[in-house]
C-alpha cells in the first residue's frame, strides 16, 4: 500500500515527447532496499518513454555533471530532500 502522494502537481507536458495536453504528477515516498527494476508489464509507451534509470542521491541530482540527463522534474533533489526532512519530523 503505498498511501496518499505527498505532493501532486498538474504541468503542461513537453509536446515533443507527449501528444496530450496536461500532465498529473503525483509523488509516494516508500523505502525499500535496493533492487533493479523489471521491465515485465510495462506499457508499449513505458517502455519507449524510459529509455534508461538509475539510482541517485539528492546530492547527485544537484551535480552539474548530470545536465547531460532531462531529470523531471526541475528541482527534485529539493523535493527529496523536503519529503526526507518531514519524514525525520514525523518520526
Amino acid at each position: 500500500d503505498l498511501g496518499p502522494a505527498f505532493r501532486e502537481e498538474d504541468f503542461d507536458p513537453d509536446q515533443r515527447w507527449h501528444p496530450y495536453e496536461r500532465g498529473h504528477w503525483a509523488w509516494y515516498a516508500v523505502r525499500v532496499d535496493h533492487f533493479d527494476p523489471d521491465r515485465a508489464g510495462w506499457t508499449a509507451e513505458e517502455v519507449a518513454d524510459v529509455v534508461e534509470w538509475r539510482w541517485f542521491t539528492a546530492d547527485q541530482l544537484d551535480d552539474e555533471h548530470l545536465s547531460r540527463y532531462e531529470i523531471e522534474p526541475a528541482g527534485l533533489a529539493d523535493l527529496l530532500r523536503g519529503r526526507l526532512a518531514a519524514e525525520e519530523r514525523e518520526s
